[in-house]
């Protein structure tokens, strides 16, 4: 599948952290880059599945690496 250059976001929650640092949106971040990829469609099952990974930081907070993330969902 073709690479894509479109625009998302990514929200990280983690309840163990600071106020300031246990929610971060991309909106709010000072650093954002990541991929996804859509590795099956079958719209027949309705399913959709794929993979992803990002790195998104936020001043005042740790830098934030995700990797390997997948997903599976019924449409």
């Amino acid at each position: 599948m073709p690479a894509s250059n479109a625009e998302g976001s990514v929200s990280y929650y983690d309840e163990t952290k600071s106020d300031q640092c246990n929610s971060i949106l991309s909106y709010y971040a000072s650093y954002l880059t990541g991929q996804l990829t859509l590795t099956r469609l079958d719209e027949q099952a309705g399913i959709i599945s794929g993979t992803f990974d990002f790195t998104i930081a936020k001043p005042g907070c740790d830098t934030i690496r995700v990797t390997d993330g997948r997903f599976d969902k019924k449409l």
